[in-house]
């Protein structure tokens, strides 16, 4: 199973497209989101991704009535509030929007993936059997450190625990490319 993995999106509609539009989407069993949607209309555009979508909330998700109210006509979107918990071929996986919920979790050795978003920082490691991942945001910018950085995501393969980056760059040679140096080849 490959579980292509967003977070942050802020409302950054040309990204997500570009995100959704890609083989690296259209390859993808389930989309998992970290959370920070914004805007209600989001939910319309991930419902181009026609396989399962499940989203946590985040701190800029403001209008949540209007989100869940979009729902009945998704009804392959999920929205799961704080966490989202669950068993994909045969892998634990816990999901919430903030780094120090993530730790916590992995403390527990609970899980075999931890994914969480909210500090707009792409990030994988592995501790004792947990694999520990943040997609970092689609939208683009850091706003802890008030910079631009690249639109990233991750995709995920259960079946060998490898982890895939790409990022969106914004150059002249606009387009997903790997960003290698945070792919992760390991086993548990």
């Amino acid at each position: 199973m490959k579980i292509l993995l967003l977070s942050d999106i802020h409302d950054n509609v040309w990204a997500l497209q570009t995100i959704l539009q890609s083989q690296q989407a259209a390859d993808a069993d389930v989309l998992i989101s970290c959370g920070d949607l914004c805007s209600p209309f989001i939910i319309d555009l991930l419902a181009a991704f026609k396989k399962p979508v499940h989203s946590v909330l985040g701190n800029n998700d403001c209008d949540v009535a209007a989100m869940v109210g979009k729902l009945a006509k998704y009804p392959h979107i999920k929205i799961h509030g704080e966490y989202y918990r669950d068993e994909l071929d045969n892998k634990t996986i816990a999901v919430n929007h903030y780094p120090d919920k993530a730790k916590k979790l992995l403390q527990l050795q609970a899980y075999d993936i931890i994914c969480y978003g909210h500090d707009h920082s792409i990030f994988a490691k592995t501790e004792g059997k947990t694999l520990l991942l943040n997609p970092g945001a689609v939208m683009g910018f850091n706003a802890m450190e008030l910079r631009d950085v690249d639109s990233s995501f991750m995709v995920y393969y259960t079946r060998t625990n490898a982890v895939e980056a790409y990022r969106l760059t914004k150059n002249a040679d606009a387009g997903i490319i790997r960003w290698d140096e945070y792919c992760v080849n390991s086993t548990f």
